[in-house]
């Protein structure tokens, strides 16, 4: 017996079945997670995952569109899209695009340590000439 809100039973049901290739129980445990946090994408992806196991292709690819739908920048699930439409010999080119474009968003949005090298930045330099009344900043470009 199992508490069935305990979100860290259901996972670790879910994943047991899963490693145990018994997808359908797994199954049941993902979709009731999913219902407890059903902003939480992953157990989404876990249940369509399952299906594509047990090779039910058109149940997985229907549930990875819904899941493209609702998160359009889950990089997981355009993988498995692209995967899936390869594997059943469909058109994957807007899935295929659609990640691609995503991957490069992804890639600036963690850039400024990369390229931190070519970029000048302001800094501010101030030594107070006359003590007494007047002071001055000195503002130069300088690289990082």
């Amino acid at each position: 017996r199992y508490y069935p809100s305990n979100i860290e039973t259901l996972s670790w049901l879910g994943v047991y079945y899963a490693k145990s290739d018994l997808y359908e129980k797994a199954i049941q445990f993902f979709e009731r997670a999913a219902m407890i946090q059903p902003n939480d994408v992953k157990w989404k992806l876990m249940v369509a995952t399952c299906y594509r196991k047990m090779n039910a292709y058109q149940q997985a690819l229907k549930l990875y569109q819904d899941i493209n739908q609702q998160h359009p920048d889950n990089l997981d699930c355009l993988r498995y899209l692209v995967m899936i439409c390869k594997d059943l010999g469909l058109n994957y080119e807007t899935y295929s695009m659609q990640l691609k474009k995503l991957e490069r968003v992804q890639e600036v949005k963690q850039a400024p340590q990369n390229y931190e090298d070519q970029f000048l930045s302001l800094i501010h330099i101030s030594e107070p000439t006359r003590p007494e009344r007047i002071s001055y900043a000195v503002f130069c470009l300088k690289k990082k």
